[in-house]
């Protein structure tokens, strides 16, 4: 019994330095698969975050240049020789900007996928001399303009405006970006 009880605590005392190589090889196993499913939750949120960042800015340049549009025509001035007219696809009417008088022209152009303005001084469309500066807006789809007249009797929207009909009360502009529909209503103070 007593060379049991030897032998026993011999073991129990031996020391130890160092870790077993299936010990080793077992922890590396375990970290390895820890590293792989954080490197992946990591790398998929990264590309979640690009995604959300450059689709909210395309979405914030939508709106800038909506609101650009939108300051546009709550600036339309009653301009004789301007005036104002335009249908479902285009949209003229002076404003004053820089101190001159200019024409703004909007124009839906579906082969270009969106709203287009160019801008024209008075002073060059009087001397014959139109230099237009054209410049890309809305890129949206399905756009469409429409004229409102309000009175007592309610809103009446309309497809056209002449010239002869002088300043409308509103504008809507209508269209779909990125499969939302949206519908923009300026108003145009009078005076």
């Amino acid at each position: 019994m007593k060379c049991w009880a030897f032998l026993c605590m011999k073991k129990s005392s031996r020391r130890r330095y160092g870790f077993t190589l299936v010990e080793i090889m077992l922890v590396s196993v375990i970290l390895g698969c820890v590293a792989a499913g954080l490197g992946g939750v990591l790398v998929s949120g990264l590309r979640l975050w690009s995604r959300i960042t450059s689709s909210s800015g395309v979405q914030d340049m939508f709106r800038i240049d909506l609101e650009v549009v939108a300051r546009d025509i709550r600036q339309a001035q009653s301009v004789p020789e301007i005036g104002m007219e335009g249908d479902r696809s285009h949209f003229i009417f002076a404003m004053v900007h820089d101190g001159q008088v200019v024409r703004v022209a909007y124009e839906v152009r579906v082969n270009e996928g969106g709203l287009v303005r160019r801008v024209e001084r008075l002073a060059d469309i009087r001397a014959g001399q139109e230099t237009p500066v054209e410049k890309r807006m809305l890129a949206a789809t399905d756009l469409s303009l429409e004229y409102l007249v309000i009175s007592g009797q309610g809103v009446t929207r309309s497809e056209e405006w002449t010239k002869e009909l002088g300043l409308c009360q509103a504008v809507s502009l209508r269209g779909k970006y990125q499969d939302e529909e949206f519908e923009k209503v300026v108003f145009i103070p009078a005076g």
